[in-house]
């Protein structure tokens, strides 16, 4: 739960000069650009909102208000510690100041209404928490999945058994971090939050993650109704957050009706 910051290279510190800068009441920090139906950045685990930052002009040219923000405990954001609890808490908080600041009587239907920003890209553990806000009630129409997790439970016997955790320790763990969250691991299930959404999907995963098996992003799609699944070859875990096949097609996903 304790997080590493990392500095962010020259082209996302070129990118966040032309943006407009916002902190929410959460001290939570972000990036706007554009106008229009907003779109959320969410990146993953020891990462930083500028991450995504190759989608900002493609979807700002598509018509599209893109926010990206530094979760808890990640880039500029205060705090040392997170879980996927607490950042899901803050993304349903930055929702709520978002549709409160939004000029909702123009008549665009795409725009923020009653509270929902029109879509969300997550990435990684970002993308298991927007999962998870959704079922707290983020109200999103289109949501895209970048090298998602599937099963919390999952993350954890991959993590623990990478540790070489004895059962007992494991059980330890496990007790100790369902307590400090408020959370059980067993009922994070990203497929079966998925089967209750209302909103589009797009699950893109690459097919060489050492990180996430793609099997994860096949079975988020067997329960999604509707949802599409995108499979990437050759860029892992991270390069597929600029890859610009994987761009295009996410900005194609976003702009159907």
């Amino acid at each position: 739960m304790t997080t590493v910051r990392h500095n962010r290279p020259g082209w996302e510190a070129e990118l966040l000069k032309n943006a407009t800068t916002k902190v929410f009441n959460n001290g939570i920090h972000s990036w706007w650009w554009g106008q229009g139906p907003v779109v959320l950045l969410v990146h993953g685990w020891d990462g930083r909102g500028s991450q995504l930052g190759r989608f900002v002009n493609p979807l700002v040219e598509a018509g599209f208000q893109v926010v990206a923000f530094d979760g808890p405990a990640h880039g500029d954001s205060p705090g040392m510690q997170t879980n996927l609890s607490d950042f899901s808490r803050h993304m349903l908080e930055v929702q709520a100041e978002i549709a409160s600041s939004i000029d909702n009587t123009d008549g665009n239907e795409n725009k923020s209404r009653d509270g929902v920003i029109y879509g969300a890209i997550g990435h990684s553990f970002g993308a298991a928490a927007l999962m998870l806000a959704t079922k707290r009630g983020l109200n999103l129409k289109k949501v895209v999945l970048i090298a998602s997790p599937c099963s919390l439970q999952d993350v954890f016997n991959r993590y623990t058994a990478f540790m070489k955790l004895s059962q007992t320790t494991k059980n330890y763990f496990r007790d100790f971090l369902e307590l400090y969250t408020q959370l059980k691991i067993p009922d994070v299930q990203v497929n079966l939050i998925a089967k209750q959404l209302k909103a589009s999907g797009l699950v893109v995963h690459d097919q060489s993650d050492d990180e996430i098996p793609y099997q994860d992003a096949i079975e988020i799609v067997k329960t999604w109704p509707g949802a599409e699944l995108y499979l990437t070859q050759g860029l892992g875990h991270r390069r597929i957050l600029k890859s610009r096949e994987v761009i295009e097609r996410v900005k194609l996903f976003l702009q159907q009706s």
